[in-house]
């Protein structure tokens, strides 16, 4: 599919082994090689914004900002912002505002 002609949407969600997202309490999950971290980072250098679940803000705070300079750098030549906009999908509008997606935040995020 031509990207440039057509929007479409890319999800991206680890499983472990037992089909679990997240343990039973919704305790963060953390990627354990680097192998996993960079196909994350690849995979948020190439899209236009990241949508993220309030309920998955609450429990984790993910970051998900651009680890890569030379992504950063491609995106900007690509007059991208350099890293991606976060939309964070809510009914209640109970987000935290404070934890580690709100670090550094460089761009503009939309609620």
């Amino acid at each position: 599919m031509n990207s440039a002609i057509r929007p479409y949407i890319l999800l991206n969600h680890a499983v472990s082994l037992d089909g679990k997202i997240s343990t039973e309490n919704r305790d963060p999950v953390r990627f354990t090689s680097r192998n996993d971290r960079k196909l994350m980072d690849d995979i948020g250098a190439s899209v236009d914004a990241v949508l993220i679940g309030a309920e998955t803000l609450r429990a984790e705070a993910p970051p998900v900002r651009i680890q890569s300079t030379a992504a950063k750098d491609e995106r900007t030549r690509n007059g991208k912002p350099a890293h991606q906009p976060s939309i964070i999908l809510t009914r209640t509008m109970q987000i935290p505002v404070d934890g580690r997606f709100w670090e550094d935040d460089e761009e503009e995020r939309s609620v």
